[in-house]
């Protein structure tokens, strides 16, 4: 019986916050996005959705080939996201 034994672990806990230093040059990119974003969840805003930044963006962990990442939480017909797109002039979307 005594191969049914649960052996004995320590439990490691691990910090649930860690500082993170960023240089100015992280900075200027996450700026950058972030500046981008609110310019097309504006957009999305004035056609009545209610967007949210999602990603490094929203965490704050940019790279230089960080995207944007942009959620509509709940559900709304594509056509919808792609009309309110293409009457505000956004490029690169």
């Amino acid at each position: 019986m005594d191969y049914y034994r649960i052996p004995k672990h320590k439990v490691v806990r691990n910090p649930e916050f860690k500082e993170v230093v960023y240089d100015e040059k992280r900075w200027r990119i996450l700026r950058s996005l972030r500046e981008e974003a609110k310019e097309i969840m504006s957009v999305l805003l004035k056609c009545g959705l209610k967007p949210i930044t999602h990603g490094s963006i929203a965490r704050g962990d940019v790279t230089r080939d960080s995207d944007i990442d942009i959620v509509i939480p709940y559900a709304v017909q594509p056509y919808l996201v792609e009309l309110c797109v293409e009457k505000s002039n956004l490029k690169n979307i």
